[in-house]
């Protein structure tokens, strides 16, 4: 089975541990609005890459929340890649994202395309 990461109604897979799949259950909407909100700052800030600190922070996501996560899922489904790099607000040397054509789709295709960047408390369409 392969999961939409901005469908809310799909939680855990098969393979996934147990736990993972009642974390899911208690909040089945916030990875897939992490997701979105990262995918959308990657959206309004292009061309201009941005280290995951500066995503973080444009999309209101706490680095207590993993965001670290939903980056490598949006590399991993190639709705973004490495451009470059940056230095972190620690002075430590960080990978810098862009948004790929496919991710630009993804967003311009659910609609995201002109809105202002979603709020932690802000429903996806579905939910």
């Amino acid at each position: 089975m392969v999961l939409d990461p901005f469908d809310p109604t799909q939680h855990a897979r098969k393979t996934d541990p147990q736990t993972s799949h009642e974390a899911a259950h208690l909040n089945p909407g916030r990875r897939s609005a992490m997701m979105a909100r990262c995918l959308m700052v990657c959206y309004e800030a292009y061309p201009e890459p941005l280290i995951a600190e500066q995503i973080y922070e444009r999309a209101e996501i706490s680095p207590k929340s993993t965001p670290w996560r939903r980056i490598s899922e949006l590399k991993k489904r190639a709705l973004i890649v490495v451009e470059g790099s940056g230095i972190t607000s620690s002075n430590a040397r960080a990978e810098s994202f862009l948004i790929t054509p496919e991710g630009m789709d993804v967003v311009e295709e659910k609609g995201w395309a002109g809105f202002e960047i979603l709020t932690p408390d802000t429903p996806l369409a579905g939910e």
